[in-house]
Parts: structure tokens; sequence; C-alpha cells
């Protein structure tokens, strides 16, 4: 068994969020200096495409739990299979993504409800996006095949050189470095897609030279691409369809909270920027977790699949708890930072003291329901995400947020309650190891495991 260590696998996760998380910062930063229409035009646009980034990400992050499987089964030959899969769909899925935006846009700025100089901002930065979208299909399904056997790192590097060159082209085109034309909403995007193609190529390079990829296409590789339909695919699309579900309901909390007021809208959304670095810390294990569990479970070890959940359950209810902490602790002097309304600060201090169940509860969901994903057990989170988001948090946020009148801490007890009870179902699912008869002993297909050189 090709055997992984948690923490060289956890840390550049973590790290690329933070990186992914500056991207997005250093675009929104360089728009408002344009004007805030431009910046308005991001924020309207922003949850339309990372709904697509993220559609690519988690189907390249199914096909590489699958892989991470076979490298753990020490079966090169499945491996190589799926990391062509991997790379077929995820640059066919993102040419139709860029393709659909680049046709559809003079309109989607319209659709959103966008008007006058905030529609046509819209469409000049969806007039180049469609490069971003072409390249992150070919740089998640990179990502993925590198994940598998735990080089989470080459991600990481990719995300850290392309941000060099973003920085800097950003700052040439809006300040005129370097003698370069001030380039306005189209030298945003410039500087991003320049950003990602680098990425691309190096996480490519990496890809291809160390680990031997090849996309060939003979008759007996369409047969095996066709073969690896199914296992990716049944991983896959429960993966995507469960945080697309939660999506959707955070967008359904938010017609709630805008009917509460601005005061609440904006305790909200301060209180999700100061928690990100928990949700990275939360969602960092969990990957991380989810490549050594599929890992793991390639190799038949189950028992150390089990101890591995085990032992990420402790570290990130230990981590959360005590970023909640220095959270809850300094809320006053975290919330002042972004505003000096005091109904504002008080609500956000409510949500702080909250955040220490809800983020334990989220903790358990998310590594529980990532490793049930790498078990082949991918439907059970999904079908609890569809029950739990819409039958059980749905009603309760809207009863104690809006009906009993308990306004934002409400509605943040209602999600913490769902988020508690959806992570306690998953928590059982794994402990029960039912997914255990979803891996039958095989026949070994020999072979040594694929190596990342």
């Amino acid at each position: 068994m090709n055997k992984l260590k948690f923490w060289p696998v956890a840390w550049p996760i973590g790290m690329e969020m933070v990186l992914i998380f500056a991207v997005a910062f250093i675009d929104m930063f360089f728009l408002s200096r344009i004007s805030d229409s431009a910046a308005g035009a991001f924020g309207a646009l922003n949850p339309l495409l990372l709904m697509l980034v993220l559609v690519l990400k988690l189907i390249a992050q199914g096909g590489g739990v699958v892989a991470a499987r076979f490298v753990g089964a020490g079966d090169r030959k499945r491996a190589q299979d799926a990391y062509m899969f991997i790379l077929t769909t995820n640059i066919g899925l993102g040419c139709i993504a860029a393709a659909t935006i680049y046709l559809l846009q003079d309109h989607i700025g319209i659709w959103l409800g966008l008007t006058g100089e905030t529609a046509e901002y819209a469409r000049e930065y969806l007039s180049l996006y469609w490069i971003v979208l072409f390249a992150m299909g070919f740089r998640v399904a990179y990502a993925a095949i590198g994940a598998s056997v735990g080089k989470t790192y080459w991600s990481m590097m990719g995300f850290a050189l392309g941000n060099v060159f973003g920085v800097t082209l950003n700052c040439s085109f809006a300040y005129g470095w370097f003698g370069a034309p001030q380039l306005g909403v189209r030298g945003v995007l410039l500087a991003a897609s320049i950003n990602f193609l680098v990425n691309v190529l190096f996480l490519g390079y990496c890809v291809h030279s160390k680990m031997h990829v090849r996309l060939a296409l003979s008759a007996s590789t369409r047969r095996r691409f066709r073969e690896m339909v199914r296992p990716v695919l049944t991983t896959a699309i429960p993966m995507t369809l469960e945080p697309v579900l939660f999506n959707a309901f955070q967008l359904a909390l938010t017609t709630m909270i805008v009917r509460m007021g601005t005061e609440a809208l904006a305790a909200r959304t301060y209180s999700l920027q100061i928690s990100t670095c928990i949700i990275f810390w939360t969602l960092s294990i969990g990957q991380a977790t989810q490549i050594l569990t599929a890992n793991r479970i390639g190799a038949r070890a189950f028992d150390q699949a089990h101890e591995r959940v085990m032992a990420s359950l402790r570290y990130g209810v230990i981590g959360v708890l005590v970023c909640t902490s220095l959270v809850y602790l300094n809320a006053r002097s975290l919330f002042g930072f972004f505003t000096q309304d005091s109904q504002v600060i008080h609500l956000g201090v409510q949500l702080a003291a909250i955040g220490f169940i809800l983020e334990v509860g989220r903790t358990a969901n998310v590594i529980c329901s990532s490793s049930l994903g790498a078990a082949g057990d991918a439907k059970f989170p999904m079908a609890m995400g569809m029950i739990f988001n819409w039958l059980v948090g749905l009603p309760l946020c809207w009863l104690l947020g809006v009906h009993l009148g308990y306004g934002l801490p409400g509605l943040w007890i209602g999600m913490t309650i769902e988020e508690c009870m959806r992570g306690c179902c998953n928590f059982w699912r794994w402990r029960q190891r039912g997914w255990i008869g979803l891996h039958p002993a095989q026949a070994s297909n020999g072979g040594a495991p694929a190596s990342a050189g």
C-alpha cells in the first residue's frame, strides 16, 4: 500500500484555500478601485460562477477519491484509467461551461436583475471569464490527480505561483506599471486568466512529468474509460449534489435574513467573513481525511480507515473549539473592525457564542460525510443533506427566527440544530461500518502503487 501521511496532505489544502480566498479578495479590491458598480457586478455574479467552479471541482474530487482507492490497492493500471477519466471529463465540462458563459455574456447580468452601469460591468467581466472556466477544467483535474497520491502541495504551489503573476498584472493594469495600459475590469479578468493559466501549466508539468499520466485514444483506452464511468459518477454525483443542496439552503435562509433588516444582513455577512479561518480548518481536515480514507480502503485496511476518521474528528473538534474561543473572546473587536453599529456588533457577539456548538457540528458533519464519500457511501450524506436542510433546518430556522421572533440568533440556533443532527447521523453511519460491504475482496490486478515519482 502507498501509505499517505495526514499532515503533509492536510496543511497544503488549508494553505490553498487561503490562496483561493486571496484571489477573490484581490479581484474585489482592484474592482473596487474602478468603481462600486464594478465591485457590485462581481458580487452579483460570484454565486453563479462559484457554483460552476464547485461542480467542476467536486466531479474531479469524486474521480480523485476513486483513483486514491486504486492507489491504496496498488492497482496502477486502474488508477491511470481513473486519471484519464478525470482529465477528459473535466476538460470537456470546463469547455462546456466556458462556451456557455461566452455565448450568454450579454444576458446573464440582465437575468440577475442588474441594470445600467452594473449590467455593463457584468457583461465586460463575463467577456473574459470564460478563459478562467476553461483553465479551471484543467486545474481541478490536475489537482485531484495529484491529491490521489498525497501531492496536495502541488496545487498549493501552483496557486502561489499564479498569485504572484496575478497581483503583479493587476497592479500593472490598475496603476500603469511597466508601461502597461489601464484596462479597468478587463485588466482584472486578464490578470485572473493568466493567474489560472500559469497554475494549470505548473500542475500539468507535475502530473505529466512526475506521475507519467498520459491521454491515450486507443480502442482499449476508450473501453477502459467506459468502465470508469460508473464507479466515478457513483461517487462524484452525490458528492456534488450535497454542497449544491446546502448552497441552495443557504440562499433560502438569505431571503429570511433580508427581511430581518440591514443590521441582521450585515451581522451575518461579517460573521461569515470572521469564521472563514474556522471553515478553512474544517474543510482541510475533511478533504485530507477523505484522501487518506480512500487510500486505506483501497488497501482493505478498514480498521486503519476507521482510526483515521476518529483521529481526524479529534483534531477537527479541538481545532474549532480553540478557534471559536478566540473569536468569541475577541468578538467585539472583530466585528468593530467592520462596523461601528452597536446593534450589529451585539448580534455578532451572539452568533459567536452560538458558534461554539455550530462549528463542532459542522466539523463532525464535514469529516464524516467526506469519509463516507471516500468509502463509496456518498448517497447517504447526500440524502441526509436533502432531508435535514429542507425538511428540518429550513422550517426550524423559520420557526425560531421569523415566527417566534428571535431574529438572526434564532435562525442561527436552527442552523446549529440541523447541522448537529446531520452530523450525528453521518457519524452513526460511519460507526456502523456498513461501507465495508461495498468493497468485497477481489483478485489483484497487480502492479505497484501509482507513484508520484
